[in-house]
């Protein structure tokens, strides 16, 4: 069971160790800079938990609160395939936190061999990723990307998330042809 107590160690886990882990690799660190892979991952995930529709003024008065100076501008030049790839890696390592199934109905659910929620999500990504992240086309975004997950509730297994291009149907997703 997670506690309180529990909470600052699973966040440093994921927004500093997880970020740090891929820096390099992914390729969002090619130089020491003040705008280290950790901080960065902390401006965009608190940023935008504050507010979805933060613009990027308000992404860098985040950065200011991780005393972080950089300007709006600077927060748009590391956006990049680089930049997707460390926020990718850190939200796997989100999910693969343990999760609690106390007190969730277990005695229902439990007469299953399993039981499987699914969900997927499509969002639009900037234009300049549409070789990479081919969007739905027509009226929808030129580039996007869908994150499919699946969620057993008899282990409490989370699988996921995936991603895939825009343009693959719900229906043909890799977390349906999972055993």
């Amino acid at each position: 069971m997670t506690k309180l107590a529990d909470l600052p160690g699973i966040f440093n886990a994921i927004l500093v160790d997880a970020a740090e882990e891929v820096a390099q690799s992914s390729g969002f660190t090619q130089r020491t800079s003040k705008c280290t892979a950790s901080l960065f991952v902390q401006t965009v995930v608190f940023g935008w938990l504050a507010d979805a529709d933060a613009t990027l003024n308000e992404l860098a008065h985040s950065a200011g609160a991780r005393n972080l100076e950089i300007t709006a501008q600077g927060i748009d030049n590391r956006f990049s395939a680089s930049a997707a790839s460390l926020l990718q890696h850190c939200l796997q390592r989100a999910v693969e936190q343990p999760m609690n199934l106390q007190g969730f109905a277990q005695q229902t659910i439990e007469q299953f061999n399993g039981v499987y929620v699914l969900d997927s999500s499509t969002i639009a990504l900037p234009t300049e990723l549409s070789e990479q992240w081919p969007g739905c086309g027509g009226s929808g975004p030129t580039s996007a990307s869908k994150i499919h997950v699946r969620f057993e509730l008899t282990t409490a297994a989370l699988d996921g998330p995936l991603l895939s291009n825009g343009r693959r149907s719900d229906g043909s997703a890799e977390t349906l042809e999972l055993p």
